[in-house]
């Protein structure tokens, strides 16, 4: 994680074990990051990601009844 200028405040690692979909596999690691953002005090945060799905439910707050929306639900 950075600041405003570029500067690392925070890092952190997820191991997963199992055979995920791309998919899943991001928003877990989205919903792992934010969990670290909030435990390190941030409460204002931008998040990119290079997953279109995930871009596309977390901004229209669409959650679908899935594995996958069970993770969009909790990174919303």
């Amino acid at each position: 994680m950075r600041d405003d200028v570029g500067d690392v405040v925070a890092s952190t690692c997820l191991r997963l074990r199992g055979k995920f979909d791309v998919d899943i596999a991001k928003a877990l690691t989205m919903r792992h990051t934010l969990l670290i953002a909030l435990e390190s005090g941030f409460r204002r945060v931008c998040v990119e990601t290079d997953c279109l799905k995930l871009h596309n439910h977390i901004s229209k707050g669409n959650v679908p009844f899935t594995e996958f929306g069970l993770i969009v639900y909790d990174i919303l």
